[in-house]
């Protein structure tokens, strides 16, 4: 929603995964109350990384 970006991705390296998080510093209160199309962006940044893992030959 309004290209906020409210993730972030965190990679551990001892157990090579990623963590991804919602930053609600980010979010937008007003326009998302609920929280909602935050969770719908981390979905669709969860999806990106997948996919792009994928592509590198990583198993997700």
């Amino acid at each position: 929603m309004h290209n906020a970006q409210p993730w972030r991705f965190r990679y551990v390296r001892q157990t090579r995964t990623f963590e991804l998080y919602a930053d609600f510093e980010r979010a937008m209160p007003y326009s998302d109350s609920r929280a909602r199309g935050l969770h719908i962006g981390c979905g669709a940044a969860l999806l990106n990384l997948r996919v792009a893992a994928a592509h590198d030959g990583w198993h997700a």
